[in-house]
């Protein structure tokens, strides 16, 4: 019996010293279940306002670390204080639709797209120069558009406020791409050349402008067969002369602005018909012959506007002469 009792006693003993032990063990892990959940809870509250946490425990084990960054503070007022935008990098600039260039004829436009390649000057006080740059030359010549008399060719002519008119002419560069050109080289500088389009289309050219009326004269024409007197714009500078011989025969001269004394044509009175156009009768009944002889052509290329039109109205001082000739009734053509 007292060993049973005894034996009953040390597993009571053994079942409340487990008991004991689970307790204490119990307890530990509520308290460490308490502190976790405590922390977090002081955790939480920093984050949210954390000027309002102080740190106790300056232990570096256990000591939360504070935020290094200090909290953004906005403004109230209306004008915030704003960020510097992130520089984007810019596209390539396009050039102008259009250029132009000032002259004292007026101002000219061409394209924009050659800006950067082509030199468009006025020089001389009155050429509109286009320069480029191809192959190994710097400045190579690619047109003139002159105002006024000037090498190459005449596009008409442009009204001025005097109320003349004035040649256009226009020269193309001589300038032939080589072997230093390039392919795009060659094709630009025909390109640029075109622009010559963009600025002659920029004038209101006339082809032939309206000839200012000479001022009429009298043309006295005396023959031992009739006395003639007749209009002409060209009797301040035409002169006649009788040429002795078979037939009576006048030559007429003229002098053209600028140049000197020149032979036109001859008139023959002569009894023969053979290439007559058309025939007198005098008083006495006799019939001569009118004959228009010795038409000169000039090669006047080289001459002046003004000297050439003057020539060329001079030379039709014969019409005038003919129509007065149709008005007498002695005068017939064939």
């Amino acid at each position: 019996m007292l060993n049973r009792s005894a034996t009953q006693i040390g597993i009571a003993k053994r079942l409340c010293s487990e008991i004991f032990s689970k307790g204490i063990m119990l307890s530990l892990l509520l308290s460490l279940i308490i502190t976790i959940f405590s922390g977090c809870t002081r955790g939480g509250k920093e984050s949210i306002n954390p000027s309002n946490h102080e740190q106790t425990n300056s232990s570096p084990s256990t000591a939360l670390t504070e935020p290094t960054t200090e909290p953004t503070e906005y403004s109230t007022d209306s004008n915030p204080p704003t960020t510097e935008p992130a520089t984007e990098p810019t596209e390539p600039t396009e050039p102008p639709k259009t250029a132009s260039i000032s002259t004292p004829y007026g101002e000219f436009t061409f394209s924009g797209y050659w800006q950067g390649e082509m030199l468009v000057e006025f020089v001389q006080g009155k050429t509109i120069r286009a320069l480029c740059q191809t192959g190994s030359q710097s400045r190579t010549h690619l047109f003139d558009i002159t105002f006024g008399e000037a090498e190459g060719e005449c596009m008409g002519y442009l009204a001025t406020e005097s109320d003349s008119y004035l040649p256009v002419y226009l020269k193309l560069s001589d300038v032939e791409p080589d072997s230093s050109w390039t392919e795009e080289e060659e094709q630009d500088y025909y390109a640029m050349q075109s622009q010559i389009n963009s600025i002659l289309s920029n004038l209101e050219l006339e082809q032939d402008p309206p000839t200012e009326p000479l001022e009429q004269g009298t043309v006295e024409l005396h023959t031992p067969y009739f006395t003639l007197n007749y209009a002409s714009p060209n009797a301040h500078c035409l002169r006649t002369e009788h040429r002795d011989g078979e037939d009576y025969c006048i030559s007429f001269y003229g002098t053209p602005e600028g140049m000197t004394e020149m032979h036109l044509y001859d008139i023959r009175l002569s009894t023969t018909d053979q290439g007559a156009i058309g025939f007198y009768t005098t008083e006495d009944g006799v019939v001569l012959y009118l004959h228009v002889e010795n038409v000169e052509e000039y090669a006047m290329d080289d001459w002046s506007d003004s000297s050439r039109e003057q020539m060329n109205r001079l030379m039709e001082g014969i019409n005038d002469l003919l129509l007065a000739l149709s008005d007498s009734e002695a005068f017939t053509y064939f």
